[in-house]
């Protein structure tokens, strides 16, 4: 099983992040999407999300990206000369929740597990940051949605069947607190 997404020293600075004020989000387009990266204010520190296609060792047959975080001293788009858009939050984060789909393709014995979301909850708000797309390096924000709204499980059975649609795909859903 190939599990593609955070590794465990990002989701512990993600865990972190609980019972701290979640500040703002830097974003690059008015829909709420960017190509490659966003952050995220939290207290006094910046943390980019990215989501780009930089995966040593994965299949040659598949171009994919896939999530990673870290601090940064400041936000720079991925696409330069973008012009960066900031959303105000200021609540307090209660929780960090991971939403990951288990893709089994049998007739391929082909098997990975993806972190498709970010959830950031607050007293308020749901705050999800998502990968729609398995081969898009682009990130989409979305405000008290579910994660089966922003890219149902429908979909992602789609986007992972042949041309002919003859392949089996079995699809897990889960989201995980952290």
């Amino acid at each position: 099983m190939k599990q593609v997404g955070f590794n465990k020293d990002m989701l512990e600075i993600l865990s972190s992040m609980k019972g701290k004020v979640f500040k703002s989000i830097l974003y690059e387009d008015d829909d709420f999407t960017s190509f490659g990266n966003v952050a995220i204010k939290v207290d006094d520190k910046v943390l980019e999300i990215t989501n780009r296609e930089d995966m040593d060792g994965f299949d040659e047959d598949y171009e994919s990206s896939h999530f990673s975080c870290k601090y940064v001293d400041e936000f720079i788009s991925v696409v330069n000369k973008a012009v960066i858009k900031e959303k105000e939050v200021n609540e307090v984060i209660e929780a960090i929740n991971i939403v990951t789909d288990k893709i089994n393709i049998d007739e391929e014995d082909y098997h990975i597990e993806y972190d498709m979301a970010v959830e950031i909850i607050t007293q308020n708000h749901k705050y999800t940051i998502a990968r729609n797309y398995f081969y898009s390096e682009v990130i989409t924000l979305h405000i008290d949605e579910d994660m089966d709204e922003i890219y149902s499980i429908e979909k992602v059975k789609r986007d992972w069947q042949n041309e002919e649609e003859t392949l089996h795909i079995e699809i897990e859903r889960n989201v995980k607190n952290i």
